[in-house]
């Protein structure tokens, strides 16, 4: 479960980022690693300006087309029926493994000096609420953390109890946002 929750950091090595942030992260608000505070976006071949990705991807559709043209001539309809089901199969498994294990950038739009102060608080109600700490959690809301404050990934409190379905941690969370309302 590690293993595919975690992967390790291209540039450090040391570190670790979390695969279910890099799948929100976009440039001005990467994942960034816990050792070497570098920020990193999946690359992505959605979109323009990818050029190479598209032609690649044309002549693959082609040779398919005309594939397809000679296994209906020689094999019949049925062998190409399954031929374009293991086609999509494939291409469903590939665009998958590509999305969930592709290249990563380094994002170089946001400097992380600049990035906002998180209060410790924050982090520390975060963990309580990882940890399913319900003492913790009301004394740190009892101190003036706030469980809708988001960490450095953009998450807050309420976020990783819903995420978590810790129902009775988000009861807790939505009492406390109604007495300070």
């Amino acid at each position: 479960m590690f293993s595919q929750r975690f992967r390790s950091c291209p540039k450090c090595g040391n570190g670790y980022l979390d695969n279910y942030a890099l799948d929100k992260a976009k440039h001005g608000k990467p994942v960034i690693c816990d050792s070497c505070d570098q920020g990193f976006i999946r690359f992505s071949t959605r979109g323009l300006g990818y050029l190479c990705s598209f032609i690649l991807d044309f002549l693959i559709h082609v040779g398919m087309y005309f594939g397809t043209i000679v296994i209906i001539i020689n094999y019949g309809v049925y062998i190409t029926v399954v031929y374009f089901l293991t086609l999509l199969l494939f291409a469903f498994l590939l665009d998958k493994v590509k999305e969930r294990y592709g290249l990563l950038i380094e994002n170089s739009n946001m400097p992380l000096s600049t990035e906002k102060q998180i209060d410790p608080l924050t982090v520390t109600l975060i963990d309580a609420t990882a940890d399913h700490d319900i003492n913790l959690i009301q004394q740190l809301l009892g101190e003036g953390a706030s469980p809708a404050d988001k960490d450095s990934n953009g998450y807050s409190a309420m976020d990783h109890a819903r995420g978590r379905s810790y129902m009775d941690i988000l009861d807790i969370y939505k009492e406390h946002m109604e007495k300070k309302s």
